[in-house]
């Protein structure tokens, strides 16, 4: 797959860790997939978003602003409005 978008979360999983940095080495013939996470609906970044190989997704509001509960810091690398502004 060129790009896998995971929309959940959990704690640090060795497995899963693997399989995204595999996914990044060998996939699309080698060129290596992206990764698109949600970073978590806690107010802070959660696994898998926190690993530096994936592109950690954070959610605003119309006006661009970080909604409270989604994940929020220095990991996160971009946002796009959430659900919660009846787009």
């Amino acid at each position: 797959a060129d790009v896998i978008s995971i929309s959940w979360s959990t704690g640090h999983v060795d497995n899963i860790k693997d399989a995204i940095n595999l996914g990044k080495l060998i996939g699309r013939s080698g060129k290596g997939t992206v990764f698109s996470c949600s970073s978590g609906n806690n107010g802070s970044i959660r696994f898998p978003a926190t690993l530096s190989s994936v592109l950690a997704v954070g959610a605003v509001d119309l006006k661009g602003v970080i909604f409270g509960y989604s994940g929020q810091g220095s990991q996160l690398d971009v946002v796009a409005p959430s659900g919660r502004n009846q787009i």
